[in-house]
């Protein structure tokens, strides 16, 4: 911890107690000044705080705020070409719909692959969690690895 900031933490307490015995003894400038270095202090202890924040929890309000003002596209990014997205979920029906003896997951993601060349980065996880989600929708079922359309 920087000894700066527990020095601010530290004199926090003794500007208080000088700020509220010049309130009742000495004049407006002392008291304005003894504010200003309690305030100063404050933000010093805040910003070090904030800094705890983002780099330890990463949940503050101040980081989603951060986040949520950042740009949404990255430098260098390839953006998608048109608004048309290949629909995995109605491939993979499609496909199980045609074999009705089953499918396993590893040949599904080679059709994927074939498919849609490039549209995906790892075929082979784009298809198990299709498929965990036909199944939660009662679409798919599985039975010793192999996958059918549900009846």
């Amino acid at each position: 911890m920087d000894p700066k900031i527990i020095k601010a933490a530290k004199e926090i307490p003794m500007r208080l107690k000088e700020i509220v015995t010049g309130m009742f003894e000495e004049s407006a400038p002392t008291l304005r000044a003894g504010v200003a270095g309690l305030r100063s202090s404050l933000a010093k202890v805040e910003n070090y705080l904030n800094d705890v924040e983002k780099e330890h929890l990463a949940s503050s309000a101040s980081a989603k705020a951060e986040r949520a003002a950042a740009p949404t596209a990255k430098p260098g990014r390839k953006k998608r070409r048109g608004s048309k997205r290949f629909k995995t979920g109605d491939f993979v029906l499609t496909k199980l719909t045609e074999n009705p003896k089953g499918l396993r997951p590893t040949n599904i993601a080679k059709m994927l692959s074939e498919a849609a060349p490039g549209a995906h980065k790892n075929s082979l996880s784009v298809v198990n969690s299709t498929l965990a989600r036909l199944k939660a929708q009662k679409k798919a079922s599985n039975k010793n690895g192999v996958w059918t359309r549900s009846k």
